[in-house]
């Protein structure tokens, strides 16, 4: 059973990977555009005080007009850095992209010297991975990282990714850490409970963090733009 579900990981990876590739650089500015838009609506109407973001790595989804937007709402963003013998990742403050250095797998991490930012201070985390499916499942690059963080967390999980990487499902085991919620270029989908009317599932709600106030921000507060339609409809 678990040398089948490896290859079918293997599989799917290479398949999303693929597919990721050949997406044209041009469509990828305008849909990460769209992207941020519908993940800085989602945080601002939960009052979310502190987020960790990503830093894109290749072709992913890039989250920086995201950072840019929220950086302007005044919220703490904190990125991920690898900790050599650990498997959980450690998340510093970043106030400037700038302040990002070549790490790990090549991918831009914070400086260790920057102020680090406990796990269980964190609000919501904004996950990369090479595909998704609509029940929240993650497939990532199978080193672990992400999965040991969020399981040692208690914020919001979201899934940060193209609409055309989502799949119709991710083979997972028992260690793997699905998400509260996708975000992509089309809009939100609540993956916890698919008839919740907030913009988080109830299932997610029971385990938020201090950050965010019980019941969160309402819709019509001032400074939060509205949006016509921030739920994905089945393809």
């Amino acid at each position: 059973m678990e040398e089948r579900l490896k290859r079918e990981k293997q599989t799917l990876r290479q398949s999303a990977q693929r597919i990721r590739a050949e997406h044209s650089r041009h469509g990828a500015r305008r849909q990460a555009l769209s992207a941020a838009d519908h993940l800085v609506h989602l945080i601002a109407t939960r009052c979310m005080k502190t987020v960790a973001m990503y830093a894109a790595q290749g072709d992913e989804l890039n989250p920086q007009e995201a950072v840019r937007q929220l950086r302007h709402r005044e919220i703490t963003l904190c990125f991920p850095r690898v900790i050599p013998g650990q498997r959980a990742l450690a998340f510093y403050r970043v106030d400037d992209l700038s302040a990002l250095e070549p790490g790990s797998f090549g991918i831009p991490e914070p400086n260790p010297s920057a102020e680090i930012i406990p796990l269980d201070q964190i609000d919501l985390f904004v996950v990369p991975g090479l595909a998704f499916d609509r029940n929240g499942q993650r497939l990532g690059w199978g080193k672990g990282h992400y999965d040991a963080t969020l399981a040692e967390s208690r914020g919001l999980r979201v899934g940060y990714c193209y609409e055309f990487q989502l799949v119709e499902h991710v083979p997972t085991t028992e260690h793997d850490m699905g998400m509260d919620a996708l975000v992509t270029d089309i809009g939100v989908l609540h993956v916890s409970d698919p008839h919740a009317t907030d913009t988080v599932s109830k299932a997610a709600t029971n385990r938020e963090s201090p950050g965010a106030p019980p019941g969160g921000c309402r819709d019509d507060d001032p400074g939060i733009a509205d949006t016509t339609d921030d739920t994905l409809q089945p393809t």
